[in-house]
């Protein structure tokens, strides 16, 4: 009985169980594995690493088109990269061609700013207890 058209949600939740019930219902998702994901870019390199992915021809603005074991469909991986150097790596089923790095990067500050949002939440009320 969700109402929303798009998921912003972090690794722990990226599954791919996750990812299957999103995308079969409709929804659009963002995003981020963790750094031990497999992924595959075509038959002919197979599943590797994350770090181990060519960047695509024009740079990581528009991100690059892979498979996910046991995902039947295509995401689009971006390459996040901080100024102190982290690196985030962020899915999503959207194909559109409007769809940006910068966008990308945009729409996963707001997933952040959720997250802190609940975990002050939690601290300040001790709801988790």
């Amino acid at each position: 009985k969700i109402k929303a058209r798009t998921l912003l949600f972090d690794a722990w939740y990226s599954g791919s169980d996750n990812l299957k019930l999103i995308h079969r219902a409709g929804w659009t998702f963002f995003t981020t594995l963790k750094s031990n994901r497999l992924v595959s870019a075509s038959k002919e390199t197979g599943y590797q690493a994350l770090l181990d992915v060519a960047p695509p021809p024009g740079g990581w603005s528009t991100g690059l088109e892979v498979r996910l074991n046991k995902v039947p469909f295509a995401v689009r991986l971006f390459k996040l990269v901080a100024s102190n150097g982290d690196i985030e790596w962020v899915v999503t089923n959207n194909f559109a061609f409007t769809l940006t790095q910068q966008l990308v990067e945009a729409t996963t500050r707001v997933r952040w700013q959720v997250e802190e949002f609940h975990r002050s939440f939690k601290q300040l009320t001790g709801a988790e207890k």
